[in-house]
């Protein structure tokens, strides 16, 4: 069944049809278009959605969307959500210039699959200056996508990308050992006019091929806990590496 609403603050209109076709909103300067929202379990009984989306804003040069922070006019994203909708805003003024609600595009016959993303994460950090030339959210989605499924979000004024658990190659281990790294980023932080660090936290864990159990590296010997800690600390580091590639700022 093909729904009309009436799009908010006038701009368009939003169209939606259950488990065939993407929620969507247009107008002469506005697109935005859901082409994947669905359904998955997160920590703590908490449900979201996976989405991914694009959009034009073609009378703005950048806009501001809730959890992920100010982008390019223009883009696609992919990521984890719990909000009910995509609201987007002016960033020189910070008033809302689109919401888009968000329903699932398809309905899974069977239980939702677990994300395991952390809502708690250690207070020991690394510190990273963000010296791109490009905004960090585009750049995190491409890099982190290849790696991980994540989840932005607000908190005081500070943006947070957060990550479930990804592999990572482990050097002179017994066979079958597995690294598991979690990751969440947060920015601006200690933030200056022309510049600011980027904060990443990580919890790290060691697995075995073939088997759900995993060991958290404080409860390894320490020789162990070393080994794996300094593999994950590698393997971050060219992550961000990635997400920091390109052209640099003059």
């Amino acid at each position: 069944m093909l729904l009309g609403f009436s799009f908010a603050f006038g701009l368009a209109f939003l169209k939606a049809q259950v488990t065939i076709a993407p929620d969507h909103a247009t107008g002469p300067s506005v697109s935005v278009n859901v082409t994947h929202a669905v359904k998955t379990l997160l920590p703590n009984a908490k449900t979201g959605l996976s989405i991914r989306y694009d959009f034009e804003f073609a009378k703005l040069r950048s806009v501001r969307i809730r959890g992920l922070g100010d982008v390019p006019a223009h883009g696609s994203y992919s990521y984890i959500t719990t909000e009910s909708s995509l609201l987007f805003s002016d960033p020189s003024t910070n008033v809302p210039i689109a919401d888009v609600p968000l329903k699932e595009t398809v309905t899974a016959a069977s239980e939702a699959p677990l994300t395991e993303i952390p809502s708690t994460f250690p207070d020991h950090a690394r510190f990273f200056e963000w010296d791109s030339g490009q905004p960090l959210p585009p750049r995190a989605d491409a890099v982190l996508n290849r790696h991980f499924r994540y989840k932005p979000y607000d908190q005081y004024g500070v943006h947070f990308i957060a990550t479930n658990f990804a592999t990572f190659p482990m050097v002179d281990a017994p066979h079958g050992t597995l690294g598991l790294v979690a990751v969440q980023f947060s920015f601006p932080y200690n933030a200056t006019t022309a510049s600011y660090t980027l904060r990443v936290q990580s919890i790290v864990r060691e697995g075995r091929e073939f088997s759900s159990a995993t060991k958290d590296a404080d409860s390894l010997g320490p020789a162990e806990s070393a080994r794996l800690l300094g593999a994950a600390d590698r393997f971050v580091d060219q992550i961000v590496a990635e997400m920091r590639s390109g052209p640099k700022k003059p």
